[in-house]
């Protein structure tokens, strides 16, 4: 089960630097100038098959380092795109979360779910 949101920008922490602690360095005009990019053409448009072939090569090798469970494991996929990822490793896990900054990318994605007969909230 997968269930897609957009979600509002955040203030990334690195350095030991606490997003409680660290200074508003972007304004709203570069927030959307930000979110606009990613609401341009997608990555997995632009390099189709090798996007699709990456999605299946990283959850093959995740699958096969961690021990997924169908009945328990419950994942995030932030930053999630189109979905790929998210699409590939449904299989071996309960429910998954996936957002994205792009309102675009998060639609692409429930089509795509809908083509398959899967609701956006599955």
């Amino acid at each position: 089960m997968v269930e897609s949101q957009s979600i509002q920008p955040h203030i990334r922490h690195h350095g030991g630097v606490t997003p409680m602690d660290a200074p508003q360095r972007h304004t709203s005009v570069e927030l959307e100038a930000n979110g606009g990019f990613f609401d341009g053409p997608t990555y997995d448009h632009l390099f189709d098959s090798e996007a699709h072939e990456g999605a299946r090569l990283l959850v093959s090798t995740m699958v096969k380092v961690y021990p997924f469970d169908t009945q328990n494991t419950l994942v995030r996929d932030f930053a999630c795109g189109t979905g790929l990822k998210s699409q590939e490793l449904s299989p071996y896990v309960k429910f998954i979360v996936a957002v994205d900054i792009s309102k675009h990318m998060v639609d692409i994605r429930n089509r795509s779910a809908e083509e398959q007969n899967v609701s956006p909230d599955e």
